[in-house]
């Protein structure tokens, strides 16, 4: 059993007696005469209980605070607490009041209607350890409560000046503890990045309020979010990040008198979003779900998906000039989630020779792309597109070719984007160009296409600056990049041009340019065998697709090692096995009177495009 010091000449026997005798004489005294009943004077007595809640099975620490309401002047000496039955040990904490007091506890016998009796006294100085009217005294016990819910009413009677007694009846409400299920409530739109309130509020099982004993829990989510975080604001505890999958936290929530916990949260996945609070001991277990929206943040950066022509259907490879293409673009926030646009917030602009008419444009959302619908005013070989952010620092860049209009067109050499007169003059019936070669245009470049296109078709022009290393400084010619744009199948996609029948396109080089070999004397004979030479002095290369190297084109012919072995006949076909769907038909490689001599390749679809 606990102890404490007792008043001098007092034993704990004593004591017994006079808690015991306390009771006895309030039974004597309150059945006794008027003169007699004088002698009771009143007091409260309140009750406080550390944590707010008792729980079935649980220490508890309660406080009782006595004050004195004689009005008579009577002081309070010392008074007993009478423990209820069903309660075990209980010890003495400790006692606050006027002077110095102390308290302890006696047990009950097993035939007694109490489980313990408390007896707090005053100890020297007696003067001054004693309560006078308006002071309280306070002694706090601990006990643990009993495994069955229900009030636990408790006694008091006090000495001094006079019988103390009280009309309060200080009792202890025990309650089970234990939740039924969770009420989580988060706000239903969240942004991602954001700060959002969250709270839980254990229920019983009438889904009402109810205190709760406190333990760990589970909080998970219903879309992983690896950057998502939670912190206790009702209780101490750390912020915690969700782990990436499945995205849940161990939280442990204290005790609490209402049951309800607030949180601070913060989530980066947008979309659908669920929030699972649920109880991690063995069934029944609690449990409860928010489910909300978390939207995408403010855009941080942008990408360029696309530029496509929108002139024509099916649409062409690349933009025409004055034709509609549209530049499609989508943006993200900090975290990584597709993010919406207002009007201005995203401009466009382009380098090159022309300039952009804008058409329309749409912001972008959290599930479609963003779009501007623009023209662009002049051909070019690679126009730079840039998409800028305009409310942050953010861009993105394209670069496309940019094709003239016509079936035909033919730009200067070596004039990126200028168009002579009489470049888009169609070459002759013959079969020969139109182009005038000079010192302006040393070479010029035609296509032939006798089953046409379908929709525009465009042809470009333009020196070679560095082609995988086919254009380095110092090389013997002047390379020349030939690019023929177009759709070359039918509105049901077959196609229209094949081996047998396929289209051509023809580069002629000035003279002084693609200069024939220097061990030939006297005028060109446009011999099988100059041909075989301009072949190997001259290649081709042709690009398969827009992102691959450029690559030879084979011969139509099978070439002989010797330049004057006979050169087979071609025919005008692509012969059988060939891979690149295009070759160059050496048969034709001619010179004219001046020495200027042409090269054809046959294709059966656009060289860029072709699979």
């Amino acid at each position: 059993m606990p102890t404490a010091q007792l008043p001098r000449g007092l034993t704990r026997r004593s004591v017994a007696v006079l808690g015991i005798l306390s009771l006895a004489s309030f039974a004597v005294v309150a059945q006794g005469t008027p003169s007699q009943a004088s002698l009771l004077q009143p007091a409260s007595v309140s009750v406080a209980v550390t944590g707010g809640v008792a729980y079935v099975a649980t220490p508890t620490t309660v406080a009782f605070t006595v004050t004195n309401h004689a009005t008579n002047g009577a002081g309070l000496a010392a008074f007993t607490l009478v423990v209820p039955k069903g309660i075990g040990t209980v010890a003495p904490v400790g006692v606050t009041g006027p002077g110095n007091w102390r308290e302890a506890v006696v047990k009950c016998s097993p035939r007694a209607t109490c489980s313990s009796l408390v007896v707090v006294y005053g100890t020297l100085p007696l003067t001054q350890s004693i309560a006078r009217p308006g002071q309280p005294v306070t002694a706090t016990i601990m006990f643990t409560t009993p495994a069955t819910a229900g009030p636990l009413v408790f006694g008091m009677l006090g000495i001094g000046g006079g019988i103390f007694t009280t009309t309060d009846k200080p009792t202890v409400n025990v309650v089970v503890g234990d939740a039924a299920s969770f009420q989580v409530t988060a706000p239903a739109v969240v942004t991602a990045g954001a700060t959002a309130a969250v709270t839980v509020q254990a229920l019983n099982l009438a889904n009402a309020a109810t205190p709760y004993l406190g333990g760990q829990v589970k909080v998970q989510l219903g879309t992983d979010d690896g950057g998502a975080s939670i912190a206790p604001t009702s209780f101490s505890g750390s912020t915690q990040t969700f782990s990436p999958s499945p995205s849940s936290v161990l939280v442990t929530l204290p005790a609490s008198a209402t049951g309800a916990y607030t949180f601070n949260a913060s989530f980066h996945v947008a979309g659908q979003q669920g929030l699972t609070v649920t109880e991690t001991k063995p069934l029944p277990e609690a449990t409860g779900t928010s489910t909300f929206t978390v939207l995408a943040g403010p855009a941080a950066t942008i990408t360029f998906d696309s530029i496509k022509d929108v002139s024509a259907s099916p649409a062409l490879p690349n933009p025409t000039v004055g034709k509609n293409f549209v530049a499609a673009f989508h943006v993200n926030d900090q975290y990584n989630n597709q993010a919406s646009t207002a009007a201005g917030d995203v401009s466009l602009s382009a380098t090159g020779p022309g300039s952009l008419t804008a058409v329309t444009s749409t912001p972008a959302s959290s599930t479609v792309d963003g779009a501007f619908t623009d023209t662009y005013s002049a051909p070019s070989p690679s126009v730079g597109f840039t998409v800028t952010l305009n409310t942050t620092s953010a861009t993105s860049s394209l670069s496309s070719p940019v094709d003239a209009s016509g079936t035909t067109a033919t730009f200067v050499a070596g004039v990126a984007g200028s168009l002579g007169t009489a470049n888009f003059n169609p070459p002759n019936g013959d079969g020969t160009s139109n182009c005038t070669l000079g010192s302006t245009l040393p070479i010029c470049g035609f296509a032939n296409l006798p089953n046409g296109a379908n929709g525009q078709v465009s042809l470009a022009e333009q020196v070679c600056t560095d082609v995988t290393g086919l254009c380095a400084a110092g090389a013997a010619t002047t390379p020349l990049v030939l690019t023929v744009t177009g759709n070359f199948k039918n509105s049901t996609g077959a196609p229209l041009y094949s081996f047998a029948k396929p289209a051509s396109e023809t580069l002629t080089c000035l003279a002084a340019v693609c200069q024939h070999r220097s061990d030939d004397s006297g005028a060109v004979a446009n011999l099988p065998e100059e041909s075989i030479e301009d072949f190997w002095d001259f290649p081709l290369y042709i690009q398969l697709t827009h992102t691959e190297g450029f690559a030879q084109v084979p011969a139509c012919q099978v070439v002989p090692t010797n330049e004057n072995d006979v050169l087979p006949a071609s025919g005008g076909i692509i012969p059988e096995g060939n891979t690149v769907g295009a070759c160059v038909d050496v048969t034709t490689i001619v010179r004219n009177a001046a020495g200027d001599v042409s090269f054809t390749v046959l294709f059966v679809d656009d060289p860029k495009t072709h699979p």
